[in-house]
């Protein structure tokens, strides 16, 4: 309290005594204040033993007496009105009571017993000054508030519990109020994590010969390395059909590059049909390369990230944790290489293909360099060693593959492509590359197909 003493929780609580009760109504009668009237009775009750000893000829106690009386005096004049029930029934505060509940931003009055809640309330109850509170100043609605239109209590018997913090599962649903909705009186709890973005929102799946897009691609459509004996031979065949399959894609364009990306998209979660996610992340700049005779070097700045999630089904796992040999062992080899003290080994025998499926277009028209160096390496595998970065989770891996620290050569070729890449259709595949004869025949990890991409639709990061 104000005078440094405890005060007992609930306490300024308590409902009016019959007593109080009574000095309110001899208070009223008497055009007195209440509070002044108790302190004139408490001095009449102090002083009256007083005055009889006074009048006995007690004299001895009227210097006594005299000062009990300034006192009394002073605590009688220095007092604060009280607060009438009446009163406040009739428009004033009403006084909370111990069982009292506080339902919503509403003070309730109590109802038939101790803990019951009040007359519901609805958005025609809200105060003028509540209702000048805009939409934006307001919670937004998650979908399990209580909103305007409904009764607002919170029942008798222990406290609610508070909701648990929002799962990742419930992060894709909408958190913003739409035009017409309800808006509720308490705010959602925060998401674990905060994403930037959903994963696949920003290139879609499309159909054959439709533009700014993406399509599922398949391992035969890609010559590997097949035994035995590939290095005295060279000889290539079709693959077997691919390990995984595309869960989605996005398209971005960023300030400068960003690494591990995986950690700012809402990532789908593991289900029957997605046992483990894996995510390559393509670094692309879209600033011209510097010349290395005279140029500062230049490994960061603006570009695009193109990102693609395949998934491999729990039954494919399973079959790759079995495997003594071929591809599937090879690959669960590589997701599994974090493990192993030194992975570099096997993380830079990773490698990508990306072919341009419609070299005849007539809307391909390069300069006669880049005319030759798309034609020697249109299909041929590319490692990325080592301008990659390999992250690995208990639901993804992810692989950062850093083009802005590629050779001159490629930069240059990759930024006279770019501004044709509305134009083509580029088959892609990933490989494990396979090196010894258990090792082969390789198999494509994933495929797909980028249909004529739009640079300009990428979404900003």
């Amino acid at each position: 309290g104000a005078s440094g003493r405890p005060v007992l929780l609930g306490s300024s609580l308590q409902a009016p005594r019959p007593r109080r009760a009574l000095l309110h109504k001899v208070a009223r009668v008497l055009k007195l204040d209440p509070a002044t009237l108790d302190r004139l009775v408490t001095l009449v009750v102090v002083n009256l033993p007083v005055v009889i000893l006074a009048a006995m000829g007690v004299t001895n106690f009227w210097v006594a007496i005299a000062l009990l009386n300034v006192s009394v005096i002073f605590l009688v004049f220095r007092g604060t009105p009280g607060a009438d029930p009446a009163e406040s029934a009739a428009g004033g505060r009403v006084p909370l009571t111990p069982m009292q509940p506080h339902c919503g931003s509403h003070l309730m009055p109590p109802g038939p017993q101790a803990g019951a809640c009040g007359p519901e309330v609805s958005a025609a109850d809200v105060s003028e000054d509540d209702e000048d509170e805009s939409a934006e100043d307001l919670p937004k609605d998650d979908g399990d508030s209580t909103p305007f239109d409904a009764p607002v209590c919170v029942p008798s018997g222990p406290p609610p519990v508070s909701p648990p913090l929002c799962p990742r599962s419930a992060f894709d649903q909408s958190l913003t109020s739409h035009e017409g909705d309800e808006l509720p009186l308490v705010s959602p709890p925060p998401p674990i994590t905060t994403y930037r973005h959903v994963f696949g929102r920003t290139l879609l799946k499309g159909t054959d010969g439709q533009a700014h897009c993406w399509l599922p691609q398949h391992g035969p459509a890609f010559n590997l390395r097949v035994g035995p004996d590939y290095r005295r031979n060279n000889r290539k065949a079709p693959s077997g059909p691919e390990l995984t399959w595309v869960v989605g894609m996005d398209l971005f364009t960023t300030p400068s590059k960003v690494t591990h990306i995986a950690t700012e998209l809402r990532l789908p979660d593991p289900t029957p049909e997605v046992g483990h996610l894996v995510l390559v992340h393509f670094m692309l700049p879209s600033y011209a390369p510097p010349n290395p005779l005279w140029g500062a070097k230049v490994t960061d700045g603006p570009g695009y990230s193109i990102v693609a999630g395949f998934a491999i089904p729990p039954a494919t796992l399973k079959e790759m944790s079995a495997a003594n040999s071929g591809p599937l062992e090879l690959f669960y080899r590589w997701l599994t290489a974090f493990q192993q003290p030194d992975p570099t080994q096997i993380y830079e025998r990773f490698k990508f293909i990306a072919k341009v499926a419609n070299m005849t277009d007539p809307n391909l028209q390069f300069s006669s360099q880049l005319k030759k160096i798309l034609e020697n390496y249109n299909g041929k595998p590319v490692l990325s060693r080592p301008q990659h970065t390999v992250y690995h989770t208990a639901n993804y891996t992810e692989i950062d593959i850093d083009v802005h620290t590629f050779c001159y050569i490629a930069r240059f070729g990759l930024n006279g492509y770019l501004p044709k890449l509305a134009h083509m259709i580029l088959d892609v595949a990933l490989v494990i590359e396979g090196e010894t004869n258990s090792e082969l025949p390789e198999v494509a990890l994933g495929c797909l197909q980028l249909s004529k991409l739009d640079l300009t639709k990428a979404q900003p990061w």
